[in-house]
């Protein structure tokens, strides 16, 4: 089976108004297939492939229908969105940006979400860097509650 994967991704944030502006690079397994880019004002992600790569985007268009759907609440209410290749490729942007961000954070201080966090949040000891022994501590302090030290991602 196939594996995608965005690499090289470089997001514009003083481009970016009504989505992020980026250009990454869309691999299959190890072969490079083709360019996505967007410009951040709206619309669809542009893809820049060479004529012998065609078939592969394609293909991987193709994948991304297969995956499930994306499901979410809003205001109490459930929704679900199709998988298509314009939200594989927005999410995996969204994970980069939000690793960049966690990494950043975790040089100086210490994340943790807790069981009563809703989706997206997270607890900071602010110039806390982590260390096993803190980590230790947090645990015990928080015991059942505690769901993850996101400064473990990046060990």
């Amino acid at each position: 089976m196939t594996t995608y994967t965005l690499k090289g991704i470089k997001v514009a944030t003083y481009l970016s108004t009504d989505s992020d502006a980026f250009v990454a690079n869309l691999y299959a397994d190890k072969k490079l297939i083709t360019m996505v880019e967007n410009d951040g004002r709206g619309g669809c992600h542009m893809y820049r492939t060479e004529p012998e790569c065609r078939e592969d985007v394609k293909t991987f268009m193709a994948w991304c229908e297969t995956l499930p759907p994306d499901k979410f609440e809003c205001n109490g209410k459930e929704y679900e969105i199709a998988m298509s290749d314009d939200l594989w490729v927005s999410q995996q942007v969204a994970q980069h940006l939000e690793d960049k961000d966690f990494k950043a954070k975790c040089k100086k201080s210490t994340l943790i979400r807790l069981t009563t966090d809703n989706e997206g949040e997270y607890q900071i000891y602010r110039n806390v860097a982590y260390t096993p022994a803190i980590a230790d501590q947090l645990r015990k302090k928080h015991g059942d509650t505690l769901t993850e030290i996101i400064n473990e991602r990046y060990i």
